[in-house]
């Protein structure tokens, strides 16, 4: 059972950044070129308490549900495995990226969305935990399959937004501008965080690891 809760906490939060990316796209423009994707560029570091958050943390290779929710829709459907990763990019910005995979090794990327955050603000310590605000920025994505492209239209469509995406492209735009809370906990090689919220702080950060690269 707690396997299962864990899974749909991470499903939940997967569907609320993509929906969040589709609501925004609104506001943003694309380029009728194509712009291949690049790897983000990690730069600076953010102080929490006592230790220096730098460079890219990254969860393990997920595969438990994961074709589950494929088959459910909740992802593309040739989805067989996730990863996400957190990279700081500045003192006050960081990059939270989602990576989808058809295979079962995290190795054929079929499609990656990610959520720039800015305005990082570090507060009190809520026992080892730390409480963060920060503001949702840009967004960035790319599909790379027919069933990841087929999927990432009809997120657009739901949300009422018509949105013809070109595999290999980057596809950007502005975020919400939304600020949101959290909790962090960060040691010399590991991050955690909890479930952003606009209203209120998490209770507690997940139990997912993301190890320093």
């Amino acid at each position: 059972m707690k396997s299962c809760f864990k899974w749909l906490m991470i499903m939940g939060g997967i569907l609320f950044f993509v929906g969040s990316c589709a609501k925004s796209s609104d506001d943003s423009s694309s380029s009728s070129s194509c712009t291949a994707d690049t790897a983000t560029t990690a730069s600076g570091s953010i102080t929490v308490g006592s230790v220096a958050l730098a460079g890219t943390y990254t969860g393990a290779c997920a595969t438990t549900l994961v074709e589950t929710f494929a088959a459910a829709g909740v992802y593309p459907s040739d989805t067989k495995s996730i990863k996400t990763s957190y990279i700081v990019t500045s003192s006050t910005s960081f990059s939270n990226e989602q990576y989808y995979y058809s295979d079962t090794t995290c190795s054929t990327q079929t499609m990656s969305i990610k959520g720039g955050k800015s305005d990082v603000a570090v507060g009190d310590a809520s026992g080892s935990d730390y409480k963060v605000t920060w503001k949702s920025s840009s967004y960035k994505e790319v599909v790379n399959s027919d069933a990841a492209e087929t999927w990432r239209e009809a997120t657009y469509s739901n949300s009422g937004t018509t949105v013809d995406l070109t595999q290999g492209c980057v596809k950007d735009g502005s975020g919400s501008g939304s600020e949101y809370k959290d909790l962090w906990n960060v040691t010399s090689t590991v991050f955690k965080n909890g479930s952003a919220d606009k209203d209120d702080y998490p209770t507690s950060v997940g139990s997912t690891e993301y190890t320093k690269q």
